[in-house]
């Protein structure tokens, strides 16, 4: 609703406040980063950096051919990974090894551990069913 522009603001933050922006959106801490453009791009085929360049696409402050070269290139430095992987697993008591083999397995949901979800779905029903649960869950 208001007019709003990246690198106005960009340029207003590091003048006013010495601010210098990040190679990507929320890579402005170690696990962010790893897990924006490592974990989920490698694991899941997720680019974060799509939907943070269709917005500036839609708002005409970026061409689609631009971003498309940029998405030719790797979200970061292959190094920087590799000293980042170290890191994150560390942090997550595990050896790089351990980790390596997380990310080389098989994909898993939610669905693929026990959970209460059937009961509780039919506890929401049954509560419709008297009444008492007016919300739209299925």
């Amino acid at each position: 609703m208001i007019p709003y522009s990246k690198q106005d603001t960009i340029e207003l933050l590091g003048r006013e406040f010495g601010w210098e922006p990040y190679q990507h959106k929320h890579y402005e801490n170690r696990f962010t980063r790893f897990y924006e453009g490592y974990w989920l791009y490698k694991k899941f085929g997720f680019d974060h950096r799509r939907n943070h360049y269709s917005s500036l696409i839609v708002t005409e402050q970026i061409k689609r051919e631009e971003v498309l070269k940029m998405l030719e290139n790797q979200p970061y430095d292959e190094t920087l990974v590799m000293e980042d992987l170290e890191y994150i697993a560390s942090r997550l008591d595990m050896t790089k090894d351990e980790f390596t083999a997380l990310m080389d397995g098989p994909n898993k949901t939610w669905r693929d551990y026990k959970s209460n979800k059937a009961m509780i779905s039919f506890a929401i029903k049954a509560a419709k069913a008297l009444g008492r649960e007016r919300r739209n869950y299925r």
